[in-house]
């Protein structure tokens, strides 16, 4: 009897702790931020190094990563078009938390995981890792196509891992 309330209870336990490392993505700290960008990193195919922190606009949020054997004037010269057509960066969303204009409350500053996007076989190790990890990368892409998505609308989740044109993104839809 205690092995059948196992059994029964565990796939909601692993979807629990799937949904608590998406809240844990929709509220980081800046140093966080880092270290969430290196671990999607570390699953690509072509090792990836930290080339920056940079924003585009003010909630926007990009880690940049270039490939490791990439010369630093061919970097440059990608940057310098403003393009970033070389890179690979992980953008966040940057938002303040707690804060109240009106009562003089200043809030802290918090970042929400918002999107990468690379080919399937960079991706797919990170999303196993921490969203579908009884899978195998052959049964995501075609059989198990619900474990590409993690949804709680009550909590703001909605993380996506989708095939957009020629290219794979995680993104977050909220």
């Amino acid at each position: 009897m205690k092995k059948l309330l196992l059994l029964l209870l565990f796939p909601a336990l692993v979807f629990s702790q799937e949904l608590q490392y998406a809240e844990f993505i929709n509220n980081l700290t800046k140093n966080q931020v880092r270290q969430i960008s290196d671990d999607i990193m570390s699953f690509y195919t072509v090792p990836q190094k930290y080339y920056a922190s940079t924003k585009n606009r003010e909630r926007q949020y990009f880690i940049v990563y270039y490939p490791a054997d990439l010369p630093e004037d061919m970097i440059k010269e990608d940057l310098q078009n403003g393009q970033c057509n070389l890179c690979n960066a992980v953008e966040f969303r940057k938002y303040v938390k707690g804060g109240n204009n009106d009562l003089g409350i200043e809030g802290v500053e918090v970042f929400q995981f918002k999107q990468v996007s690379g080919k399937y076989l960079d991706l797919v190790g990170w999303w196993q890792k921490h969203f579908a990890p009884k899978s195998t990368k052959e049964s995501l892409l075609d059989k198990d196509i619900s474990l590409r998505y993690i949804e709680d609308r009550n909590k703001n989740i909605n993380l996506r891992f989708v095939k957009n044109f020629d290219e794979w993104e995680i993104k977050n839809a909220y």
